[in-house]
């Protein structure tokens, strides 16, 4: 698996540092960045970006979503989470958002442009 490096988040002109995780989908989509995309909102806790092609998936159950979590789901879609919650859906672990308390009003209501750049 590629290393991947430091990274950040991008809203706006506030920036969030980047762990990611060590994944193969993370080291692919580090290979992808900068991505500077405008993330759809949905369900009121989530914002999603579906990329031009599928990334490896190795899904799990995570059972609890935590805010500031970026996920890969279906393979193909990065998602980047601003509430907590429990799903029963499976995901990919791209990495979190460190220091994501106040996300959820970064990230506001509806679609988003969002930069995740290393």
């Amino acid at each position: 698996m590629q290393e991947t490096g430091a990274a950040s988040l991008l809203v706006g002109s506030k920036a969030y540092a980047l762990k990611w995780a060590d994944t193969e989908a993370a080291a692919e989509l580090w290979q992808q960045l900068p991505l500077a995309k405008t993330f759809t909102e949905l369900h009121g806790n989530e914002k999603y970006y579906k990329l031009p092609q599928h990334l490896t998936a190795a899904d799990e159950d995570v059972r609890e979503i935590h805010k500031g979590d970026v996920m890969l789901f279906d393979g193909q879609y990065v998602v980047v989470f601003y509430q907590d919650f429990q799903t029963t859906y499976r995901y990919t672990r791209l990495g979190h958002v460190e220091a994501a308390n106040d996300l959820d009003a970064a990230l506001g209501a509806g679609d988003v442009f969002l930069t995740l750049q290393p």
